[in-house]
């Protein structure tokens, strides 16, 4: 167990973003992607913080496709162009 801290400035304000709009099949596997991530605790909710900052989904270079696979869970595939 590792735990990370950051240390900020005596006078720094505090900042909280609004979530970004997504496309609604992107937000539904950021969605799944995030539950994994909590199910696993590699990730934790945190309430009360004051720091917000947005999900941002950025795709790879090569086409990435989003489809259901045989457990009908929408996954990201990545097509081979080369």
């Amino acid at each position: 167990m590792v735990t990370h801290q950051i240390y900020l400035k005596e006078n720094a304000k505090t900042l909280r973003e609004p979530q970004r709009h997504l496309n609604l099949v992107l937000k539904e596997v950021m969605i799944a992607e995030v539950m994994k991530l909590l199910d696993t605790s590699i990730i934790y909710l945190i309430s009360d913080s004051q720091w917000v900052s947005p999900v941002q989904v950025v795709p790879k270079m090569s086409e990435v496709t989003v489809v259901a696979n045989k457990n009908n869970e929408l996954v990201p595939t990545r097509v081979q162009t080369s």
